[in-house]
């Protein structure tokens, strides 16, 4: 069908509702886009922040029951209560990271494991060394039989810090690759409907202001009493429809005038 063949009407209607589709698309895509983000960075702030959080923290506990340990060996009184007090909080640092943050990998449920091994070795490490320490034996004799208990909570706590950092670098990437792809969606969709607004403003001016103008002069010429201007109807739309109504006006009024003349003659 052609474009001339439609009524203004509807080519109003098909022009200004591709607009308005596309707009929709657009804020569609937007909204996907932003919602998108909005649970990427959930699932970051809720899992990955709290379970670095958590690692952190056993991480901290655990220097502070090295120190208390090494206090003990130095000068005794209730360091090794504290010591334990910070064990305590090491199983509970560990059972955090594990508690509502969905299924581990293995890596972690391998630190997690590790933890629990190393804290109950850890216990045993200053039971032994308050023994020794009863029994009148020196910090370097102690230190030796008790040397690097502490090592396997540190990797434990390591890897699962390596593992957070992963997760973040991954969430990051993922993010950024949303936002680009977002962007230049945003971009096409943008240019494409700014193409057509253009197209369709280029197809109305083209197709009925100018069919207009030419029906304008037609009547300003038959209003000065020239009748005879050529007058074609290339369409069937409204402007056609006018033309044609010129076209028969025209013809009628010169029908009219010629009868004039005959009769004054």
């Amino acid at each position: 069908m052609k474009l001339a063949n439609i009524n203004i009407g509807k080519r109003l209607t098909i022009a200004f509702g591709a607009i308005t589709l596309l707009t929709l698309m657009l804020a569609f895509m937007s909204y996907h886009a932003l919602n998108d983000l909005s649970n990427r960075w959930d699932q970051f702030h809720t899992v990955t922040m709290e379970k670095y959080a958590a690692a952190f923290k056993g991480e901290s506990d655990l220097g502070n029951g090295i120190h208390h340990f090494k206090n003990y060996l130095l000068r005794g009184q209730d360091y090794d209560q504290k010591f334990l007090a910070d064990m305590a909080a090491i199983e509970l640092d560990a059972a955090s990271y594990a508690n509502n943050h969905g299924n581990m990998n293995e890596r972690e449920l391998s630190a997690s494991q590790q933890i629990k091994e190393a804290v109950e070795a850890y216990r045993t490490a200053i039971k032994t060394a308050v023994q020794m320490k009863t029994s009148g034996a020196t910090i370097e004799d102690i230190d030796k039989t008790i040397k690097g208990a502490d090592k396997p909570l540190g990797k434990a706590f390591d890897d699962l810090l390596a593992v957070t950092q992963e997760e973040t670098n991954a969430t990051a990437q993922s993010i950024t690759s949303t936002v680009i792809s977002g962007k230049w969606i945003i971009i096409v969709i943008g240019v494409l409907a700014t193409g057509l607004s253009i197209l369709f403003a280029w197809l109305i001016a083209v197709n009925i202001t100018r069919p207009l103008r030419q029906a304008v002069k037609l009547a300003e010429a038959v209003s000065q009493g020239d009748l005879t201007s050529r007058i074609e109807a290339k369409s069937r739309d409204e402007t056609g429809q006018l033309m044609q109504a010129l076209k028969d006006m025209n013809t009628s009024l010169g029908g009219i005038v010629g009868e004039v003349r005959i009769t004054t003659d």
